[in-house]
C-alpha cells in the first residue's frame, strides 16, 4: 500500500507516524503539513480545521485506502487515528529520513497545549480541558520520550513535564509524574535551564507530598526556594515558602511553619494579592 502512494502521499504517511493514539486535523497541518514551522507548531493548539486543500485531499486519499481510520472525539471534534501496526511502519519510514524536525514540531505543539490547559485547569472549564489532555495523553508521551529518554531537547522536555504538573494532579497520575519528574531530574546539566528547573521542582514537591514523600518534598521545594530567590521571582519564592511551611506543619514543626508562613505572608501583601 505504501509503494503505492504518491510522493507526496507517502512523505506526510511518514511524517503522520510521529502521532500516538490519532491526531486531530488542525494537529495534522501544524505539525506534518509543508509549510510548518517549529514556530507554527508551537502556537495555539485550539487552532482551526486546517484550510489546506492540500492537506485534507492527501489525509482523505489515505482514509480511502484504509491507511487512516475516522473517529469523532466527545466533543465532536473529527480525530484520525491509525492501526498500531500501520503507524509503527509510518514511523519507521520518519526514521530512514532522520526527520528530527517533525518530532520537535510534535513536541512543540503538545507543549502549546499544555501551556494553554494550564490556564484553565483551575476555572469553569476545568473538565474540557482536563478531557483536552487526556485525549492527547499518548501524543504527549511520545513527545516526552523524544525530548528526555532519547536526549533530543532537555529543555523543551522539562517545559513539557513542569507544564504537565497541574493535569498530573487533577487526575492522579502521580505515580507516572514522578517516574518523568525522575527520568527528567537525573538528565546532566539540567539545572542550566533555571526558570523550567525551578518549575519541575516545585511539580516534584507536590507529587512527592501527595505520595506522603515528605522528605523528598520538603527538599524539592526548598532547591526551588533557591532558585526563585536567584530568579528574584517573588511570586515564585512566596509559593516556595508557603510550601514548605504545609510540610513543616505535617511533620509537626508548628514554629519553623508558622515562620515559612509569615515569611509568604508578608511579600503576598507586598504584592497586594489579596487571596
Amino acid at each position: 500500500s505504501y509503494h503505492l502512494l504518491t510522493p507526496h502521499e507517502q512523505r506526510l504517511f511518514a511524517r503522520l507516524g510521529v502521532f500516538v493514539g490519532g491526531f486531530t486535523l488542525a494537529a495534522a497541518e501544524m505539525i506534518c503539513g509543508d509549510h510548518a514551522s517549529d514556530a507554527v507548531a508551537s502556537t495555539s493548539a485550539r487552532a482551526s480545521i486546517p484550510r489546506s486543500s492540500d492537506m485534507l485531499d492527501d489525509l482523505s486519499s489515505l482514509l480511502d485506502k484504509s491507511l487512516l481510520q475516522r473517529t469523532v472525539q466527545s466533543d465532536g471534534e473529527p480525530r484520525l487515528t491509525m492501526l498500531e501496526t500501520i503507524r509503527e511502519y509510518a514511523h519507521e519510514q520518519l526514521m530512514l529520513h532522520a526527520d528530527q524536525h517533525t518530532h520537535r514540531r510534535h513536541a512543540q505543539y503538545f507543549l502549546g497545549l499544555l501551556e494553554q490547559a494550564e490556564q484553565h485547569l483551575t476555572g469553569p472549564e476545568q473538565a474540557q480541558w482536563l478531557d483536552d489532555v487526556e485525549h492527547d495523553l499518548d501524543n504527549i508521551r511520545a513527545a516526552l520520550d523524544w525530548c528526555i529518554t532519547q536526549k533530543n531537547d532537555i529543555h523543551l522536555g522539562l517545559k513539557l513535564v513542569g507544564a504537565l504538573g497541574t493535569f498530573w494532579e487533577r487526575r492522579g497520575h502521580h505515580t507516572e509524574g514522578r517516574q518523568w519528574l525522575d527520568r527528567v531530574l537525573e538528565l546532566p546539566n539540567v539545572a542550566q535551564y533555571r526558570v523550567a528547573y525551578a518549575k519541575v521542582l516545585g511539580v516534584a514537591g507536590r507529587l512527592a507530598w501527595y505520595g506522603g514523600d515528605l522528605a523528598a518534598a520538603r527538599a524539592y521545594y526548598g532547591m526551588n526556594l533557591v532558585i526563585q530567590r536567584e530568579l528574584n521571582d517573588q511570586n515564585g519564592v512566596a509559593l516556595a515558602l508557603n510550601n514548605l511551611g504545609v510540610i513543616a506543619y505535617d511533620l509537626s514543626d508548628y514554629a519553623l511553619s508558622r515562620s515559612f508562613y509569615e515569611q509568604s505572608l508578608a511579600i503576598r501583601r507586598e504584592m497586594n494579592d489579596p487571596r
